[in-house]
């Protein structure tokens, strides 16, 4: 039977090639987590629950030498160079559903606030105007592209990207 485990982030493409890209690290970062610059410039893992998102994730390294380890789980240290993509609308991404999140195939993804995925909450308009919040218009980073819940721990799961 095939193995249901992925080796790589990117799984799949929407046809086209995908430029892999490079920078230091402002923290660790672990290959699938949802990513954004920092204040200098560097890659952290996402860090607003919900906010706008560019679909940038961090990839394995191939090369990272530890040969006991898929490179899949093997972090980027700070102040390391990390290989990231920015994933376009159809990509598959093995990305991470935050822990105690349960959802099923189709359902709308963001950012968790910690480099992983959790479904998407639309806000609730209060009419009476005696509440404020801010909405974010490019909060939806990906679609579960299957059944999956995260008990214990965040889980890999497999999000197209929107």
């Amino acid at each position: 039977m095939a193995s249901t485990t992925f080796k790589t982030i990117l799984i799949t493409t929407n046809g086209a090639e995908r430029p892999i890209f490079e920078a230091v690290t402002d923290a660790a970062v672990t290959p699938g987590e949802l990513l954004q610059w920092s204040s200098d410039d560097q890659l952290k893992a996402h860090a607003t629950a919900g906010g706008n998102a560019l679909p940038m994730f961090a990839l394995e390294d191939p090369y990272n030498g530890d040969t006991s380890n898929p490179a899949i789980d093997v972090d980027y240290g700070t102040n390391e160079q990390a290989r990231y993509v920015f994933a376009q609308p159809g990509d598959v991404v093995y990305a991470f559903l935050a822990d105690g999140q349960s959802v099923n195939k189709g359902d709308a993804l963001e950012s968790d606030g910690a480099g992983a995925l959790q479904a998407h909450t639309a806000r609730a308009v209060n009419e009476g105007g005696s509440s404020t919040y801010t909405v974010y218009t490019d909060g939806i980073v990906a679609y579960a592209d299957e059944d999956k819940s995260a008990s214990g721990a965040r889980a890999r799961i497999k999000a197209r990207v929107a």
